[in-house]
């Protein structure tokens, strides 16, 4: 039986009540500590296992989305100066593909699935192509909302995984992260190089 166990102020401990076994409750008390059965923890590890699931398919759709949007505006920006940006974009799809195959992955050792196209809900507003095949700036811009929502997104996994005790997860999110955080510093150079022309 597993028990966590409380310190309490023994002036602040009441006796049981005559009669009755104390171990018939939740809480029983020995010495100066006050014992609790632990009923929930398998609960407990079961959700934050489901939690952990639900970050990990939400992290996969959106990868691909952003692969998916990448990949269109590397195809419609215009100009010279959109160059440097399509090749980066191109670069990055690649990067943006491996970690959700690795996302997919992952779910399937947790028996799970990634979610097909009937279950993909779009997300990057921002990130549409723009009317002006010229405004590089606002592709640069919908990058920086997307690398932020994609932050936010690992950062959440790295908690929950922790608080799942799987390791494994845990890993594959902070690495990933890394590579969304270099995509994030990457994007705001270029975004100050266009604020400063």
């Amino acid at each position: 039986m597993n028990i966590h166990i409380f310190s309490t102020n023994c002036d602040e401990r009441a006796p049981p009540s005559p009669g009755r076994d104390p171990f018939e409750t939740n809480y029983f008390e020995v010495g100066f500590f006050t014992l609790r059965p632990e009923l929930s923890s398998a609960m407990s590890e079961s959700e934050a296992s489901e939690r952990v699931v639900e970050i990990l398919k939400k992290a996969y759709s959106d990868e691909m989305e952003t692969v998916m949007n990448y990949q269109t505006n590397a195809i419609v920006l215009d100009g010279v100066r959109a160059e440097e940006i399509k090749e980066s974009l191109q670069q990055d799809i690649q990067e943006e593909l491996s970690h959700a195959q690795q996302l997919g992955q992952r779910l399937k050792q947790l028996d799970a699935r990634p979610p097909g196209s009937a279950e993909f809900v779009a997300r990057q507003d921002t990130l549409q192509p723009p009317e002006d095949s010229t405004n590089v700036i606002s592709v640069i811009r919908g990058v920086l909302d997307a690398e932020e929502g994609a932050i936010e997104t690992y950062r959440t996994l790295i908690t929950a995984a922790e608080e799942a005790d799987d390791p494994v997860t845990e890993d594959l999110a902070v690495t990933i992260l890394a590579d969304e955080e270099a995509h994030r510093t990457e994007f705001r150079g270029f975004e100050k190089e266009y604020q400063n022309d």
